[in-house]
């Protein structure tokens, strides 16, 4: 989780898109209030956020790192509320297989779409992130992490 916040966090700042947090947001869904482990919402939502505000609303991008204890629950009632409140890019990583599942929300089947799962060096490219892409590799290795974190901020 910190491999991928830092990542986005240092190059949404750098190009001023928006605002990324971590599990600590709580966003605020109509059936249902998540603590995502990774958002970002585009500079158009984040500008309309007060200073010690509490709840958000739904972010552009979601991603949801698995565990025992949440892989049901992330791949099952988050996937669906993530649908049903317009989340339009979620990503599920699996640090046990070191791989990113990569959905797009499809508005006229009103449901995800699977770009891809990642993993090594394959590129993953963000559709809500502008011109964000990262290998897969560098959200599980460290060193690997540095360099991505590198290329992204020397844009």
């Amino acid at each position: 989780m910190g491999n991928i916040h830092s990542l986005l966090r240092a190059y949404a700042i750098k190009h001023a898109l928006g605002r990324v947090a971590s599990e600590k947001a709580l966003i605020a869904l109509k059936r249902n209030d998540y603590e995502p482990d990774v958002c970002f919402w585009k500079k158009e939502k984040a500008d309309q956020f007060a200073a010690g505000q509490m709840k958000f609303p739904a972010p552009d991008l979601a991603i949801e790192v698995l565990s025992k204890g949440t892989a049901q629950r992330d791949r099952g009632v988050k996937f669906t509320d993530y649908v049903a409140n317009g989340i339009a890019e979620y990503w599920i990583v699996n640090p046990g297989k070191q791989t990113i599942e990569q959905y797009i929300l499809d508005l006229d089947m009103e449901a995800y779409t699977l770009v891809g799962t990642f993993s090594g060096q394959a590129e993953l490219v963000s559709q809500q992130v502008i011109n964000f892409r990262i290998p897969a590799l560098s959200l599980f290795d460290e060193q690997a992490n540095i360099i991505a974190l590198s290329t992204l901020l020397s844009y």
